[in-house]
């Protein structure tokens, strides 16, 4: 956790304790337990999927090459379609990655969900208006470099071709660095994402990075993954769970 994020945490659980005095028994659980409800108040969660008749039924996974965007879409799908028996589509946009498409469409056919491609702003409008009874469309997306400027308008304007509403959110690896989470923040804010979704949980040494994207982009957290299998490593965010992942003190 960078200093002046630690030190504020540090400042508001020392004045919520007053000066009571503890002894050395209570003085680790009491600390700990006031610092992770410091770090809660701090992180906003949205743990849920669209649903019909809400805002969007349409959502979408974003973000850069090699964070797992394929496999939680895989996820969530599975959990939508076989544990809360939604009906459920997919559609894939990732036509640059080598067998990407392929990946996805066993995917579909394996849970029993129907599956179109779309490369485009038109033909994602048209792919949406095929799924128009699916209460759920989950759409996965090509990885893009934060040093490639430029390179998500061509998604931006997608989107916005749609012909409904895509609620945006932006994957992210947990281990990654807060240097790095910084500027993939930057670079995916013209898609206007909602949400942060954080993957690779189980391969994060600490939770700093991951406090410090939430507080500085004020986006909710909606899920995270912490292994690779489906449907089973993916959990509704909770501010509970964060903080303790920010303390080390996590159970998956």
């Amino acid at each position: 956790v960078g200093p002046v994020l630690a030190a504020a945490v540090v400042e508001e659980a020392r004045s919520r304790l007053g000066d009571e005095p503890l002894d050395q028994l209570e003085e680790k659980a009491i600390l700990t337990a006031m610092v992770e409800q410091v770090i809660g108040r701090r992180l906003q969660v949205r743990p849920e999927l669209p649903r019909l008749g809400g805002p969007t039924r349409v959502m979408a996974l974003v973000g850069p090459t090699g964070v797992g965007k394929t496999t939680s879409v895989a996820k969530l799908a599975s959990v939508a379609a076989l544990v809360e028996r939604r009906n459920v589509a997919l559609v894939t946009m990732d036509t640059y990655r080598v067998g990407g498409v392929e990946q996805l469409r066993r995917f579909a056919a394996l849970i029993g969900v129907p599956f179109s491609v779309a490369s485009d702003g038109q033909a994602l409008r048209t792919a949406l208006q095929e799924h128009a009874d699916a209460d759920l469309v989950i759409i996965d997306t090509a990885g893009r470099s934060p040093k490639q400027p430029g390179a998500l308008d061509a998604l931006a304007g997608a989107f916005a071709r749609a012909g409904e509403p895509v609620q945006v959110h932006l994957v992210v690896a947990a281990a990654a660095r807060l240097r790095e989470l910084q500027a993939t923040l930057r670079h995916y804010e013209g898609l206007q994402p909602e949400c942060l979704l954080f993957t690779k949980t189980d391969e994060a040494w600490g939770g700093g990075a991951v406090l410090e994207a939430c507080v500085q982009s004020h986006l909710p957290v909606s899920f995270v993954c912490n292994g690779q299998r489906v449907p089973e490593d993916i959990s509704p965010a909770s501010t509970s769970w964060l903080a303790a992942f920010v303390l080390g003190q996590e159970e998956n």
